[in-house]
């Protein structure tokens, strides 16, 4: 199953909400102090679709395969030694532009498919078909 995006408008939104760590087009982290406040909600017998409205998401937006990771991470951070704690954001290597994700995953791509065409290329010189010679291969004749 492919995953949700955010629309640029939606990154926007949730951007501004300040339980938000961070949020993209593909995913959204958020602070302590919603996971406390997401925990005790949950321990009062709320809904996990209730508690994110409650603290300004929109559950549709988030879909239910988020509100049930969302759900995991805070319950298992919860009962954890360590309690709740911020994930540190993964720093990209080039993030100088929103184009330049998109244009560094589509260069990976095209590197792989050249190393698999190299590859398909070099397994077919090394097992080449017989040769079929014109009149060979007529057989409607």
């Amino acid at each position: 199953m492919a995953r949700k995006m955010f629309t640029q408008e939606q990154v926007r939104i949730m951007a501004e909400n300040p339980y938000t760590l961070h949020v993209s087009t593909t995913q959204i982290t958020f602070t302590n102090a919603f996971k406390e406040e997401f925990w005790q909600g949950y321990q009062e017998g709320d809904t996990p679709r209730t508690i994110m409205y409650d603290l300004g998401y929109d559950p549709e937006v988030l879909g239910r395969n988020r509100l049930s990771g969302i759900q995991n991470v805070v319950c298992k951070q919860a009962v954890s030694a360590k309690g709740f704690h911020e994930r540190p954001q993964r720093k990209r290597q080039d993030t100088s532009a929103e184009g330049d994700s998109t244009t560094q995953a589509q260069l990976r791509q095209m590197q792989h498919r050249l190393k698999y065409l190299e590859q398909e290329v070099e397994f077919l010189k090394k097992y080449p078909q017989p040769e079929i010679h014109a009149s060979e291969g007529r057989s409607h004749e």
